[in-house]
This record gives structure tokens, C-alpha cells and sequence, in this order.
């Protein structure tokens, strides 16, 4: 990740010789996200003088953060090797023999408070041998061709991720190197993400610049690009003191200051709706706003005759649904205005998609099909998923890392989401009266 080269140095901070993990220290400063340095890489002060400790940490992860519920309070998913780790400052060149990631503690006295990682050190050598592995060629061939095989003239071909929970040594450079090779091949018309691009544990600088070069990321493999905001993109999650306001979480991940919105695509007759389902301010965290409602039944009935409609959010509407809260704000009105255009409208309501419960599951029992995805995430438990839910087995380095879908929205309003990694191909139905 570029983010890693212009990261400000922390001052008053190190890095505990025991655990690896931050600590004070006055009159020390460290870069906080660890610098990933294939082996071959060299760190080489842009000041010769310059006095400092190398930190390392290999690309392991340790498989409680991938199969029980737990964060890593610093949001890094690499294992701390104490031995290889410097105690005494020095200087010149390191270079690193095998693939590593690395934190490095300098004297502030050393360096200026605007000083970027990148200013300080200069790596050489540092690309990688970028050989695609054979699990992500054959997958990519997979999916395209079951894709293929249910692609009808005129489909919306549409690729599709939630929860990405991005994390220093996560799969995330993976999923965009998946992503665009389904993209070369599928041409879609969009690419949609919803919500949780990080952990939202680290400070406000530093989520804003990983999710910016993120979304840029996204940006690169089809456009455009439509997202949901979701509960961890506030900056909020474990009692993170540097949050977000909503208007600048919209502004980051939106791109826009509406919290809400729609797209059309005119010549396939489809209404695309995006809600914003999470407010840390209000008493019922989980829900939706009131101004949002009264704009969704606007929208609606503005609606022209004969569109589809297609909902998306980072959270469930519906509280039977959501294991984190027993309530879900202004979801009895959300569903009672969305189901009453339905009825009216010959069913014109195909489906509404969310992320957040981090399982794949399809409800049928009411109007029309409420559908989870699974997490984009490296992550596989059962805890904290609601009944009937399904939690794929998922294992690094194979095509189970990976989980998202190519959602295909056929010309009479049924949908195939085609998976990409683990979990299965889901075919949804729409009970659909002819006129």
C-alpha cells in the first residue's frame, strides 16, 4: 500500500521490545502501519548519519484473527519476530532476506514533525515478483465462465464486496488483483462495495489515507464505483476517540456529503438506492434516519413506470435479522413503504442487498428477497451470525481467502450472484405478476 511511504512518524512513540506493539517513549518517534519490504529489499537513510531500530514482522497470521472474533487492536495482521528486532540504534543500510514488514524508531530530535516515512528511508528494490498464483488464475476462469454460462442479452453485470476490514497484512492486495481479472474478462457495468473498508481503530490520518488509496484501488478495476458507508468507516469502532462526523465519512467514502442516494441505469430500466444504516450518535445506533425515509418514499414515487429497484445498505433492515442490537431504527417504516410500492407496482422491488453480518443468507418471507453477503474479509466462525446464516471455511493462500460475488441483474428482475472464492453460487428468483 503507497499510504505505508507518506505516513507521518508518531512522535513520543516506539515500539515495545516484548510484543512489538506501540508504546510511549519520550523522545522517540516510529511509523505506526508497518512498511511491507519483500526479501531483496534495502532501507537505506536518506541521511547517511541517521541513527535507528529496525522492527519486524513476517506475513504470518495468527489463526485466531481469522477464526474467532477478535480485532487487532492495531489493526496489523503480521506476527512480531522479537529476534530479528533491533535493541540499540545504528546506522546505515538494512536489508531484509526474506519477506518482512517493518516499523522503524528514530530520535525526534532527528527528524522534523512533518517528516513522512518516505522522506526519512528510501527502500530499494522493493517490487515484488508479482507471479499470479494458480488458485486465483483458476478461479478467475471459473467464475467467468459460470458466469457466462447464465450471462443473457442485456444483463447488468455488476461485481460486488462488503467488509473489507483492511488491516496491514491482510489479503487486500489479492482481492484487487481477483477483481481485475474478472473485470478483464466480464466487462462489468460497475463495481459496488458495502461499507467497512477498515477496522476503524487507528487514528482519523491514518484510516482517511488507507481508504482513500482503497477506494483508489476499487477506482481502477471498472468504474463507476458505488459505495455504502458502513459502521466501522466512522472511526468508531472500539471507543476510537478520532472519529469521523458522518459528513466527512460520506465525503471519504461517498464522495459525496449525501449520506444517501440513487443511479439509474436508463437503458436497462434499473433504480439502484444506497442507505445509510448507522448513526454512533444516535441511542439506536443500527437503523435508518428519519429525513432518509421520507426521501426514500420520495424517490420512489418518483420512480418511473416500468424500472426495477434495487436496495443496497451496509446493514439488515430487518431486527430478526441483526445480532448486535434488538432494534433497528425506522425499520418498520423503511419496510412498510418499500413493500407498499411493491405491491402497487408489479413487484418492481427485486431485492435489497446488504453486508455487515459477515455470512451469506437469502430471506424469503417477505416481498421481495433480502440478501447477505459475506465478508470480503479473510474469515471463517460461526459466532455473532444470525440463525440459518451460512460462514464459508475460508484458508489463506487458496481460493477460499477470497469471498465476493459478480451479481447479474437479468432483463425480467431475477439475479444470479456468481462467487468468487468461497461460499456457492445463489440464484434469486423475483415472484414477479405479468400485467
Amino acid at each position: 500500500m503507497r499510504y505505508e511511504m507518506r505516513q507521518l512518524f508518531e512522535h513520543g512513540k516506539s515500539v515495545d521490545r516484548e510484543t512489538g506493539m506501540l508504546c510511549l517513549k519520550k523522545g522517540f518517534a516510529v511509523n505506526a502501519i508497518p512498511v511491507e519490504l519483500p526479501s531483496g529489499s534495502v532501507i537505506k537513510p536518506v541521511d547517511e548519519s541517521l541513527e535507528y531500530c529496525c522492527f519486524y514482522y513476517s506475513p504470518d497470521i495468527d489463526d485466531k484473527l481469522i477464526y474467532t472474533y477478535t480485532y487487532q487492536p492495531e489493526a496489523n495482521w503480521t506476527t512480531y519476530i522479537d529476534g530479528e528486532s533491533e535493541n540499540t540504534p545504528s546506522v546505515g543500510c538494512r536489508t531484509v532476506t526474506s519477506d518482512r514488514f517493518v516499523r522503524i524508531s528514530v530520535r525526534e530530535e532527528d527528524i522534523d514533525r512533518s517528516s513522512t516515512f518516505g522522506s526519512v528511508f528510501c527502500i530499494e528494490n522493493r517490487e515484488r515478483n508479482e507471479t499470479t498464483p494458480d488458485w486465483l488464475i483458476e478461479e478467475t476462469g471459473s467464475t467467468c465462465a459460470r458466469a457466462e454460462a447464465v450471462r443473457r442479452e442485456g444483463d447488468i453485470v455488476l461485481l460486488l464486496l462488503s467488509d473489507t476490514h483492511y488491516t496491514t497484512g491482510c489479503i487486500w492486495d489479492d482481492t484487487i488483483r481477483s477483481l481485475q481479472s474478472v473485470a478483464r474478462e466480464l466487462k462489468p457495468d460497475g463495481l459496488i462495495c458495502l461499507g467497512d473498508f477498515t477496522d476503524g481503530m487507528l487514528s482519523y490520518g491514518h484510516t482517511k489515507g488507507i481508504a482513500e488509496e482503497m477506494l483508489d484501488d476499487l477506482k481502477r478495476v471498472c468504474s463507476p464505483l458505488f459505495t455504502c458507508l458502513g459502521n466501522h468507516d466512522l472511526n468508531y469502532f472500539k471507543g476510537n476517540p478520532d472519529r469521523m462526523t458522518r459528513q466527512q465519512g460520506a465525503e471519504l467514502i461517498l464522495g459525496d456529503e449525501q449520506l444517501w442516494y440513487f443511479r439509474d441505469i436508463p437503458d436497462r430500466k434499473l433504480r439502484m438506492i444506497f442507505l445509510d444504516s448507522f448513526d454512533p450518535e444516535k441511542r439506536e445506533r443500527y437503523g435508518f434516519d428519519g429525513q432518509e425515509v421520507k426521501w426514500l418514499k420520495k424517490i420512489l414515487k418518483k420512480t418511473p413506470r416500468g424500472y426495477d429497484v434495487l436496495v443496497f445498505s451496509h446493514v439488515t433492515p430487518l431486527p430478526e435479522n441483526h445480532v448486535w442490537s434488538v432494534d433497528i431504527r425506522n425499520s418498520s417504516r423503511l419496510m412498510r413503504i418499500l413493500e407498499t410500492f411493491n405491491r402497487r407496482n408489479n413487484h418492481s422491488v427485486i431485492g435489497w442487498i446488504y453486508g455487515h453480518n459477515h455470512a451469506d443468507q437469502i430471506i424469503e418471507y417477505r416481498d421481495f428477497p433480502m440478501i447477505s453477503i459475506g465478508c470480503s474479509k479473510l474469515e471463517a466462525f460461526n459466532e455473532n451470525k444470525p440463525e440459518d446464516a451460512v460462514t464459508p471455511a475460508r484458508e489463506k493462500g487458496t481460493r477460499s481467502q477470497e469471498l465476493w460475488d459478480v451479481l447479474m441483474v437479468h432483463p425480467d428482475g431475477s439475479m444470479d450472484l456468481i462467487r468468487y472464492g468461497a461460499g456457492k453460487d445463489r440464484h434469486i428468483e423475483l415472484r414477479k405478476q405479468t400485467e
